[in-house]
């Protein structure tokens, strides 16, 4: 097995060769709510796709104001998730929308509270 990754000390921080992270994303429409439900990672290599999944539920024809996203299968989140988890939450916030985090696991909760991001989303069990 190669890992790809970088190098401190004696550990090497990164993935196996060939086992990239994969998001899955599938949307539930109900009126002016968007049900986001993720499966996966949400990390540097998938967190686009969840920003153009945002983008395009703006789209004022579509008429989102609330959109949940459920974090209740995204086994990992790095700075480059919580990242778009923020800008989606002003974006959406700008436009006169609401954004909650529903489900989050208790590692990302977890890193949600060492940022301070905890104060900022409403989060749902």
């Amino acid at each position: 097995m190669t890992l790809s990754g970088a190098l401190y000390g004696d550990v090497v921080l990164g993935k196996p060769e060939g086992m990239e992270a994969q998001l899955n994303i599938e949307l539930d429409l109900r009126g002016d709510q968007a049900v986001v439900r993720m499966v996966g990672e949400l990390d540097m290599a998938t967190a686009p796709k969840l920003r153009e999944t945002v983008v395009k539920l703006l789209q004022p024809s579509l008429g989102i104001g609330v959109v949940i996203l459920d974090l209740s299968e995204v086994a990992f989140v790095d700075s480059t998730g919580l990242g778009v988890l923020a800008a989606s939450r002003q974006r959406i916030e700008r436009e006169g929308g609401a954004l909650v985090l529903r489900g989050p696991r208790p590692n990302t909760v977890k890193v949600l509270a060492v940022t301070g991001l905890d104060r900022v989303f409403v989060i749902e069990p």
